[in-house]
């Protein structure tokens, strides 16, 4: 390419990003970056800021740690009908104080199957799940809540086939829809406890779904300016271990004391210990042919010849002191002319220099070994 043409080039590019820069404008979208951090982990988070927009004082709890020390309210977002004795013994009287318990009702069983809420047992809440209970009855699809005759009328989200049931007509309030009762106000002492069918509908998904956000403050009004609530987000109540560690304990103990007996019973010799078998002990030249195996294939072959090389002379020199003097082809004649053995392998095995030939290796090792014994 021409210098010119190449110049012609740049003014165009340059020409055509001009032009582009004329024609469009760059113009910066705000995109929401999801749930907060802290909304992730609270499901709760958006119904208690509802809650200190009304000028409530809000502490939010990730799990149940006993009744509350100040006064206020106490939400149970989450409640399995598993609070340990020792615990509800001091949340009632907590309540009885002048607070208030807001919880779910827990799904016991059907019929004789139902078991006990050690919590909500002497209220006489029942809690009905319509599908798990085969319950013929048409369900309503009528979702409005009656609050009271002045309220008028909410339309909230609470599931058709979860009711609930107040066995004792003791109830102070009833909040029910087409399906049945969904709320259930209870007077205790000086105290009250909020009983709901469920809780999910005031999580930070369903809070703005139709009329829920109305009723969740509905849950607390007429609170003192002084009094705080307790939003406990999880609901996180002691496992399966932890109960049962607390219910029955001594049971637990003699289940273990009973595997170890088990353990040490199944562990247990029969007859005298046998002895250890004596190992064989190796002989000498067993080791001394693994050592020269190893050096011959690592490469030592003039290390091995001088070894035995020097090893046959002390022999005959102790024998035969007047050979030490002798230049080596005067020795190579009298080994000849003293074993009968030719002098061409006696040369080879003590003379010629050492080399990878494991054939004449062994046949030097040979030679050198029927000196020894001639000799």
């Amino acid at each position: 390419m021409k210098p010119s043409s190449r110049v012609l080039g740049v003014v165009l590019v340059l020409l055509l990003a001009g032009l582009g820069t004329l024609l469009f404008e760059v113009v910066p979208v705000e995109t929401s970056s999801g749930w907060s951090d802290a909304a992730k982990r609270n499901n709760y988070l958006a119904a208690g800021r509802l809650l200190e927009k009304q000028g409530i004082k809000v502490s939010f709890q990730p799990d149940f740690s006993g009744a509350p020390s100040g006064q206020g309210v106490l939400f149970l977002s989450s409640y399995a009908g598993a609070l340990p004795p020792a615990e509800i013994a001091p949340l009632l009287a907590w309540v009885r104080r002048g607070n208030r318990l807001v919880l779910p009702a827990q799904y016991l069983g059907n019929g004789k199957k139902r078991s006990r809420d050690p919590l909500l047992s002497e209220l006489g809440v029942v809690l009905h799940d319509y599908l798990e209970e085969d319950h013929e009855e048409r369900l309503s699809d009528d979702k409005r809540l009656l609050l009271s005759p002045e309220a008028g009328w909410l339309n909230t989200g609470f599931q058709s086939r979860l009711v609930l049931e107040d066995s004792l007509d003791e109830a102070t309030e009833l909040l029910y829809d087409g399906s049945g009762i969904h709320v259930l106000r209870y007077e205790l002492g000086d105290g009250e406890v909020v009983v709901l069918s469920e809780t999910t509908l005031f999580g930070n998904r369903q809070l703005n779904f139709k009329d829920n956000s109305a009723l969740w403050l509905h849950l607390f009004n007429d609170l003192p300016g002084s009094s705080k609530v307790w939003l406990v987000y999880e609901g996180d109540f002691p496992g399966i271990m932890e109960i049962l560690w607390h219910q029955a304990r001594l049971p637990i103990i003699s289940l273990g004391v009973l595997l170890l007996a088990l353990l040490g019973y199944g562990n247990r010799r029969f007859g005298p210990l046998l002895p250890s078998p004596d190992q064989p002990r190796r002989r000498l030249a067993e080791h001394l042919q693994a050592a020269g195996r190893f050096l011959w294939y690592a490469g030592q072959q003039s290390r091995l010849y001088a070894a035995v090389r020097h090893s046959l002379r002390l022999h005959l020199f102790r024998h035969h002191p007047h050979w030490r003097l002798l230049p080596d082809n005067r020795l190579i004649e009298e080994l000849h002319r003293h074993t009968g053995l030719e002098p061409g392998p006696l040369h080879q095995a003590l003379n010629t220099p050492p080399t990878n030939d494991l054939a004449r290796f062994l046949q030097d090792m040979r030679v050198i070994d029927q000196l020894r014994k001639l000799t």
